[in-house]
């Protein structure tokens, strides 16, 4: 029970719902109001008997029954309840002697275990226990989602050994391997941390610390998550060091910046919006009007609220539609004052305010994303994550570009604390892009091969050995087979990562020549094999970034 309030009320009293029979008797003698508004009449006798809970609370003194001369006023204690309706009474029907309801639906039994728990009824808890294993059993994902959503760790853990015994040829290679491509359905409503930490749960077989938990943050985390974390703690305000500041700069939340008219309009600073969906040709926030010519200091200036400031200090204020945080930000870009690691979610941020302006921070756009781009090639990761929860889609796509590589799941499978904030769907949809591009590269680089093989110009040379200098031995490779060796190297080690998209280094045109002149593979009679090489490295690099572009999130 969240209280154990007892009051005096009529037993049918305006605005509360009777529960239906056996709990509407006139033989009750108390009542449990739920959190709708339900008033379940139900005996003391019967509850004191299946719950410790409810024996213990009815021998505290109870308030006074009154009966007057009608008996309709008959008034019975009341005691309020959490539970709703529905779980109430599935719970009691178990305790009384009428039939019972048969719940299926798994977060019905959770309720109904939860609340067994709390009133310590022993014979109830057994029997949602074994409703709940069987339930896992059968479908232990949905058990899962369903446990996630109403906090239970005990029937979390019972649904991923489930899963674990039931997907024993997948489940090691982690949840992507039993969802597949489209199952992001199946983790709806699921935040991506949780979903992570199923995954390494599966992965490791079960195997995990003691103090592993499926639906709380890790409070150890792995080796190696330091690359994937940045400080979250509270940003220092900007403060300009040029005395004579004539503006202020206001954010939503109420800090002041003082700041000065020349630094804003150098970096063409306005705070105009972008006008709302509605038409409206006033736009929400709106700039401070000039002081008039003559102001001494001293005098008064009216601020954009319309209320007057007076003495030395008042100045014209702008509001910006924005935390400090942001406005400090802003601010600290205008005046060249970034600090050298700016923090990716101030940055987003920022980023996001730029976009809701239709003109005024155009400037402040371009090194804010400069800034972004230079953090996210370092923090990939923790970048897609920053920008899905803050609704950038663009920089969420060039971010998950950034993690592809021909070792994607190792860098997936790190943790960000951010994660407990964004959805499931967005961290299955990031595994799905980065193995699907995977999966496309190999292909165009093996079709490339092929290609090669098969062009005529390949000769199929074995591998000549003969002594060396220095007494050992050397091999010379056949002029041909160099490419087929070069573009296996490529498929094995390739790396998206610290190169982008820009595949011409690796199979470029001038790349392949100057590769195989290296491995002497070119003569005097060298003139069909450049030309297949020029055609090759002209067109595979395109190829190759086409499909990871084209392969969206």
């Amino acid at each position: 029970m969240s209280t154990r309030h007892m009051v005096d009320a009529p037993s049918d009293p305006t605005g509360y719902t009777a529960a239906s029979y056996p709990f509407d008797l006139d033989t009750a003698d108390t009542i449990l109001r739920t959190s709708d508004q339900v008033d379940f009449r139900v005996h003391r006798a019967i509850l004191a008997i299946v719950s410790p809970v409810f024996a213990t609370m009815f021998q505290l003194p109870q308030p006074s029954v009154s009966q007057g001369n009608d008996p309709s006023l008959t008034s019975l204690p009341v005691v309020d309840v959490s539970e709703d309706s529905k779980t109430l009474d599935t719970l009691l029907r178990l305790c009384y002697p009428v039939p019972k309801k048969d719940i299926e639906e798994t977060g019905d039994i959770i309720l109904a275990l939860g609340a067994a728990i709390k009133y310590d009824m022993e014979w109830p808890v057994s029997i949602f226990t074994r409703k709940l294993e069987d339930v896992a059993f059968r479908d232990p994902l949905h058990t899962w989602t369903v446990a996630c959503r109403h906090g239970s760790e005990t029937v979390a853990r019972k649904a991923a050994t489930s899963l674990l015994g039931n997907q024993k040829d997948t489940a090691h290679r982690g949840l992507y391997a039993i969802l597949g491509v489209d199952g992001w359905t199946a983790v709806e409503g699921i935040s991506a941390g949780k979903y992570h930490r199923l995954d390494e749960f599966l992965r490791q077989q079960g195997e995990v610390d003691d103090n592993f938990l499926l639906l709380s943050p890790i409070s150890s985390e792995p080796v190696g998550m330091e690359t994937c974390t940045e400080l979250q703690g509270p940003p220092s305000h900007f403060i300009s060091n040029i005395p004579n500041s004539d503006v202020i700069c206001r954010s939503s939340d109420g800090v002041d910046f003082e700041v000065h008219r020349a630094i804003l309009s150098l970096r063409s600073l306005r705070f105009d919006k972008v006008p709302s969906s509605e038409g409206s040709s006033e736009p929400e926030v709106v700039h401070a009007p000039q002081p008039p010519d003559g102001l001494l200091e001293g005098d008064r200036v009216a601020s954009v609220d319309g209320e007057a400031n007076s003495g030395a200090s008042a100045l014209p204020i702008i509001h910006f539609d924005g935390d400090a945080e942001t406005l400090s930000t802003i601010l600290a870009i205008c005046y060249d004052n970034t600090p050298p690691n700016p923090n990716l979610s101030h940055l987003a941020k920022v980023i996001a305010a730029c976009c809701r302006y239709e003109v005024g921070l155009t400037a402040v756009h371009r090194t804010a994303q400069r800034l972004w781009d230079e953090q996210a090639r370092a923090r990939p990761l923790l970048a897609y994550f920053t920008a899905i929860r803050d609704h950038l889609v663009l920089q969420a796509r060039d971010a998950a570009k950034l993690m592809i590589s021909h070792n994607s799941l190792g860098g997936l499978r790190k943790y960000v604390p951010i994660m407990e904030d964004v959805p499931a769907h967005a961290y299955h949809k990031l595994v799905t892009y980065c193995l699907s591009c995977e999966h496309v590269v190999q292909q165009q680089l093996k079709g490339a091969r092929e290609t090669w093989m098969f062009s005529g110009t390949y000769v199929e040379d074995k591998i000549h050995y003969r002594p060396s200098k220095n007494g050992g031995s050397m091999y010379h490779v056949s002029p041909q087979r160099w490419l087929v060796e070069h573009l296996e190297e490529v498929e094995r080690n390739w790396d998206i990562e610290g190169q982008g998209v820009d595949w011409t280094s690796a199979v470029g045109s001038f790349a392949l020549v100057e590769k195989a002149a290296t491995r002497s593979a070119l003569c005097s009679k060298s003139g069909t094999i450049i030309r297949e090489l020029l055609k090759i490295g002209s067109t595979l690099p395109h190829q190759l970034a086409a499909v990871i572009n084209e392969w969206l999130l």
